[in-house]
Parts: C-alpha cells; sequence; structure tokens
C-alpha cells in the first residue's frame, strides 16, 4: 500500500493560491490595487482561474476607470468556473480591513521565495570561500543582501496602500456622529447624522428635488464634499435651478434667456464660484443600485465624500430586476436596506428622495391630515430600514412644512418653510 502526503512545494502552492485570492478580493474594494498587481505579479499567477478573472477586470477598471462587482459578475456568469470562483472572491471582501496587510505579506513571499533562496545561495558560497578575510564576507555578504532586498521589496507599495486603507477605515470608525447643521434644518428638531439614512417624501411638484437642491447648495456652503444623484432631472435643468438659487433671477428668466447684460455679470460670477464647489452631479438614469453603490464608494476612497443625495427611491433598478417574481415592495426594500447598510459603512448620511401613494391625496380631499410612514409607497421596507422619514407638504401662499414622520435619534415634530420656486429656494420660516 501506497501513501500520498502533500510535499512542501504543494502546500506552497496552495497557500500562494489562498494568498492571491485574498489580494484579488481586495483588489474588489480598492480597484487601484489591479494596477499595482499589474505591474508587480503580472502573469506570475499561482491560480489560472484568478489570472483570468485579474485580466478581466483589469480590463473592465482600465476602460470604466472603475470596478463594479455587480456588472463584472453578469458579463462573466456563463462562464461556469470563473462564475463560482468570482463568487467566492467576492465572500472573502468581507475579511476585516485589518487582515489586509497580512494576506499581502504572503503574496510577497511566495512571490519573491526564489529571490530569498538565491539570497541565501549566494551568501553560502561566500561563506564557504576560504581565501576571503573575515572582513571581506561582511562587506560582500552585505552588498548581497542589500541588492536582493532591493529586489525583493516591490510589492512593499501595495502593503503601503493597504495600510492607507486601514488608516481610512479607522478615521471613519474614530469619526464622531456630529454633521454640520444646515440652513433649513433647525437643529433642535432635526438634523443630519452620520451613518443615518434620511428618507424625504411628498407628492409630485411639491418641491422634494428643489428641497435636496437646497440641501446640496447648504452642504456645499458648509464646507462639506457631496454628491447629488440624480434619477430624474438631467444636468441641464439642474444647472439652471443651481444659478437661479445663487444669483436669485428669476428661473423663467434662465429658462428663456431673457437676460440683461447685468445679469449676465452676475451669472458669470456665480459660475466662478461654483467652479470651487467641493460637489459632483451624477446624472443617474437607468443606473442599477450596484452601479450606484460602486460609484459612491469610489468617490468616497478617491476625493472623501461627507454626505450623499439621491433623487428618488422609484427609479433606481435593483439588481436582480430580471426576476419577473420579486414584487416592488420587496425591491424597494432591499434597495433601501442596502443604502442603510451602505450609510454605516462609510459612516456618512444619505438623502434618499421617495414618493407619497397616491392614496394620500385622497386622503387630503375635505380634511387637513398629515401623512403617516403607512403614505409612503411601498412603505415597509421604507419604515423599516430608514432611520428617519420626512414628509414635504405645500400649503397655500408657497408655504410649506416638513413633518418629522420617524427620527431614531430625535423626536417627532414639524417645521414651516417658505418656498420661493422663482428661485428654487427654501428658508425657514
Amino acid at each position: 500500500m501506497v501513501f500520498y502526503t502533500k510535499t512542501e512545494q504543494d502546500i506552497e502552492k496552495t497557500t500562494a493560491q489562498h494568498s492571491e485570492a485574498m489580494v484579488l478580493s481586495c483588489a474588489f474594494i480598492a480597484p487601484k490595487l489591479f494596477l499595482l498587481l499589474e505591474e508587480k505579479i503580472g502573469d506570475n499567477w499561482s491560480s489560472e482561474v484568478a489570472k483570468k478573472i485579474f485580466l478581466l477586470a483589469l480590463i473592465d477598471y482600465k476602460q470604466y476607470s472603475m470596478f463594479d462587482a455587480n456588472l463584472f459578475g453578469s458579463k462573466i456568469q456563463q462562464e461556469e468556473q470563473l462564475y463560482s470562483y468570482f463568487l467566492k472572491l467576492l465572500i472573502q471582501t468581507q475579511v476585516d480591513i485589518s487582515a489586509f496587510d497580512a494576506h499581502i505579506e504572503n503574496i510577497l513571499k511566495k512571490k519573491y521565495l526564489s529571490q530569498v533562496q538565491g539570497i541565501i545561495g549566494k551568501l553560502t558560497t561566500l561563506y564557504q570561500n576560504s581565501a576571503l578575510s573575515f572582513s571581506e564576507i561582511t562587506n560582500s555578504s552585505e552588498d548581497i543582501f542589500l541588492q536582493g532586498i532591493k529586489k525583493t521589496t516591490n510589492l512593499s507599495q501595495i502593503c503601503n496602500i493597504t495600510g492607507n486603507m486601514e488608516k481610512i477605515f479607522a478615521s471613519l470608525m474614530s469619526k464622531t456622529s456630529n454633521f454640520p447643521d444646515l440652513r433649513l434644518l433647525p437643529p433642535e428638531k432635526f438634523k443630519f447624522r452620520n451613518g443615518e439614512l434620511t428618507v424625504l417624501a411628498a407628492r409630485p411638484s411639491q418641491g422634494k428635488t428643489t428641497f435636496a437642491l437646497n440641501c446640496f447648495l447648504d452642504s456645499i456652503k458648509t464646507g462639506l464634499k457631496t454628491a447629488f444623484f440624480s434619477f430624474e432631472v438631467p444636468k441641464e435643468s439642474f444647472t439652471l435651478k443651481l444659478i437661479s438659487f445663487l444669483t436669485r433671477i428669476d428661473l423663467l428668466k434662465l429658462q428663456e434667456k431673457n437676460l440683461s447684460d447685468k445679469e449676465k455679470i452676475v451669472i458669470k460670477n456665480s459660475f466662478e464660484k461654483m467652479r470651487n464647489f467641493q460637489s459632483s452631479f451624477i446624472e443617474s438614469s437607468g443606473m442599477t443600485l450596484g452601479k450606484l453603490k460602486s460609484i459612491i464608494l469610489n468617490l468616497f476612497l478617491k476625493e472623501g465624500l461627507d454626505i450623499v443625495i439621491i433623487d428618488y427611491l422609484g427609479l433606481i433598478k435593483a439588481n436582480n430586476q430580471h426576476n419577473k417574481f420579486v414584487s416592488e415592495h420587496i425591491e424597494v426594500s432591499l434597495i433601501v436596506a442596502e443604502l442603510k447598510q451602505l450609510c454605516c459603512k462609510l459612516n456618512i448620511p444619505i438623502l434618499l428622495l421617495a414618493q407619497l401613494n397616491r392614496t394620500f391625496d385622497q386622503q387630503q380631499q375635505g380634511q387637513n391630515s398629515a401623512p403617516q410612514l403607512s403614505s409612503l409607497k411601498s412603505s415597509g421596507g421604507i419604515e423599516e430600514h430608514s432611520d428617519n422619514v420626512l414628509f414635504l407638504v405645500q400649503n397655500e401662499n408657497n408655504d410649506s412644512q416638513i413633518i418629522i414622520g420617524k427620527q431614531r435619534n430625535g423626536p417627532k415634530g414639524s417645521f414651516d418653510l417658505i418656498f420661493r420656486p422663482e428661485w428654487s429656494y427654501f428658508e425657514l420660516k
């Protein structure tokens, strides 16, 4: 009877493959690692499956300057071996960020093992040369060792990158829950908090996009890095509202281009201000939830991000939209739950716009009834996963009211606003 045992080389290869898988998983979180892996590892992969996934992902990253795991997964879904391995890699991205350096050290050890062995071989030959004096041996040993170290530290940049990632996430976790007060939100009644998902709901044409635009500009003026995702309003319309807000020039005049010379100068000056804004406007029509999350994460890691505004929930495409048997209620619940998880992960507030049911219009007929959580369209998931729910209700004479339907860390209540539609401007009453 013959017993087969794993050789030391087999164990080393298995460990190297495991390390490669962990580093490749890390690259899904920080796609810049793709470029470093291309430069430092190249074609020298222990696993052919990992190599193929890496090369395909690298093509995606170079083409779009970002990596979307959802889109990539759907692209390779037909290749069963690749897809199943890719899913395992995705699971490994849940590994704590503090473990990244250890995984990369394993890669470094395995990939440069032969070079280290070469150093040992040269030193052994040197020590066996009896013709050399002790000082000559020590000097030559130092030269050999230093030359070898230069060759084996090529991957140290990757360790530095992951070290920086760890610092980012560590600072994230130590970040206080305090968020600057904004002009439109009386702090004694309501304020945005880091790590919280706030839903702003209203019926169509009640001014929820304009209210979100006001929050966007107030955040920028406070010095916050802000991202606005618009699934409904094109960038041209958004920019006109932005100019109207900043210049107090009637929106209708801007739309009709009926401007005086003085107003043109004022607009030119406003553009100079806008150039310095630390903000991003992303036209998001047709975007899936996976793509949305991927862009938010990339903005956060590359440029920093303090608050995200999304307009609006009803137009976000769920990742499982091909499944015709999934109800709208479940889709909304999944979207809100994932956005809430993103809030917690990045420790920033997200303002998500949503619509009220048509039944609320019927409830309002003949009586002055306030909206309830049940008035939200596909309300179950929103009620469960959101931290705060605000209702925007427009009354007569351009008066508006924010009703706090839910506040996880504060009381319910309301506060009044004055709406200036000609300037796309809200102010506290």
